[in-house]
C-alpha cells in the first residue's frame, strides 16, 4: 500500500469525528446566540410595553381630569 494512501485514509477516518463535533459544538454556540439575541429582544419588547402603559395611565389621569 502506498504511504500518501495510507495517510490519506487515516486522515479521513480520524478526522470525520473531530469534523462531526466540531459541527455540533459549532451549532450549540449558534443556538446559544439566537437565544441571547431573542432574550434582548424580548426585555426591549417588555421595557417598551412598560412605557406605553406609563404613558397610556398618564393620559387616563388627563383625561379624568378634564371630565
Amino acid at each position: 500500500m502506498a504511504p500518501t494512501f495510507y495517510l490519506i485514509t487515516l486522515a479521513v477516518m480520524f478526522g470525520t469525528p473531530i469534523l462531526i463535533f466540531g459541527m455540533k459544538y459549532y451549532s450549540d454556540i449558534q443556538k446559544a446566540r439566537a437565544h441571547a439575541l431573542a432574550d434582548d429582544a424580548l426585555t426591549k419588547l417588555q421595557g417598551d410595553l412598560s412605557e406605553i402603559k406609563a404613558r397610556l395611565v398618564a393620559i387616563e389621569k388627563i383625561l379624568k381630569a378634564v371630565e
